[in-house]
């Protein structure tokens, strides 16, 4: 029989030990703790503000700096430390007072911009050709009526006709070539073909036009 090994017992605990306290940076004007350097003193008995041998003082975190720092025990060193310190400090303060308070920006002020781009005028649309009386232009393709010229059994009557040419596109009652749709024979033997052309028909926008003229088409 195998005995299985035994399973090991916890190790134990430790505790880390607490971390230290730091020194505490006394604010300005509450009482310091520690030993201060060789030929340091304290001005008055609160213990806020202590002299160098220079004449110098420090108070504040420079005071708990220079009292963390060994105080007698590292005499030499600290002495030069601390005289470095407020020689430092007095020098930006001095620096600091001389500056002059700024004034205006030296950047030169910019040109006023050209302003606002004016606002064009619209244009007018331009005006279209005017519409000859009645409305209409005889421009080739349109259909137009004619009446019937050239037999007895249809003079008189109407007949459709198609624009096959126009010299004057701007003239509404100009003369025009057409080529005319017969009633075939009905309208006379020379018609059988049912269509026949007539050049320089001319226009007749009366109540009876004439034989051998064109109109437009009433409404309807």
């Amino acid at each position: 029989m195998t005995i299985p090994n035994p399973v090991p017992a916890p190790l134990p605990v430790t505790t880390p030990p607490p971390f230290p306290t730091p020194n505490p940076v006394p604010v300005s004007g509450q009482p310091a703790t520690g030993q201060l350097p060789t030929g340091w003193a304290y001005v008055d008995a609160t213990n806020t503000t202590a002299t160098a041998p220079d004449g110098s003082t420090a108070t504040g975190a420079v005071l708990q700096f220079i009292l963390s720092a060994g105080g007698a025990s590292n005499t030499t060193k600290l002495d030069a430390d601390v005289l470095t310190l407020t020689s430092a400090i007095a020098t930006l303060q001095s620096t600091i007072a001389a500056q002059p308070f700024p004034g205006p920006s030296p950047f030169p002020t910019p040109a006023p911009g050209p302003g606002p781009l004016p606002v064009p005028t619209p244009q007018p649309f331009p005006t279209p050709n005017p519409t000859p009386a009645g409305g209409h232009l005889p421009a080739v393709g349109r259909i137009v009526h004619y009446v019937m010229n050239g037999d007895a059994a249809s003079v008189g009557k109407v007949r459709p006709a198609i624009i096959v040419r126009n010299d004057d596109l701007t003239n509404a009652q100009a003369a025009l070539n057409l080529q005319v749709f017969t009633d075939s024979t009905n309208d006379g033997p020379a018609f059988a073909a049912g269509i026949v052309w007539h050049g320089s028909v001319p226009f007749d926008g009366s109540a009876t036009p004439a034989a051998g003229s064109w109109h437009w088409p009433p409404h309807v």
